[in-house]
């Protein structure tokens, strides 16, 4: 894949993942070897991530995700951003 092509699957994850509350994303998306390492304990794979986002979602009901900046190199991917909603 090519850098644009990572981050279009960054911004996927989300804005349609997280954002957008379409969780069928991170299914499509993510692998079955993802691990969150920032997470201790997390579940591992698409079945983690989500679980950590509806805990997020929990917290923050309306929370949107808001992406400033997206760097590529390689198959790497970082952004800069922060999220917003009422707790």
């Amino acid at each position: 894949m090519t850098t644009e092509q990572n981050k279009k699957i960054i911004h996927r994850i989300f804005n349609e993942g997280m954002s957008q509350r379409k969780f069928q994303v991170f299914d499509e998306l993510i692998s079955d070897k993802f691990i969150n390492h920032g997470i201790p304990d997390a579940t591992s794979g698409p079945t983690g991530f989500k679980a950590i986002v509806q805990q997020f979602l929990q917290a923050f009901p309306d929370m949107q995700v808001n992406i400033q900046e997206t760097i590529a190199e390689g198959e790497t991917v970082a952004t800069r951003g922060f999220l917003n909603g009422t707790h």
